[in-house]
């Protein structure tokens, strides 16, 4: 019972060691999965507004 535990648990740790880095280093060179490659921006240009401290109070 032990030894094919053992046997479990160097079997696994060999499995993912050598499955995760043969799986991920393809996506990592020809995917981008967050599209971080993107030129155009969702970021809104805003005016400085004045902050007043009634609309701060009624926030909830």
């Amino acid at each position: 019972m032990l030894i094919g535990t053992v046997q479990m648990i160097v079997f696994l740790t060999l499995v993912y060691w050598l499955a995760v880095p043969l799986i991920g280093i393809p996506l990592r060179l020809f995917k981008d999965p967050l599209k971080s490659q993107r030129s155009e921006s969702n970021w809104v240009l805003r005016s400085h507004a004045l902050i007043d401290r009634e609309l701060m109070g009624n926030q909830f």
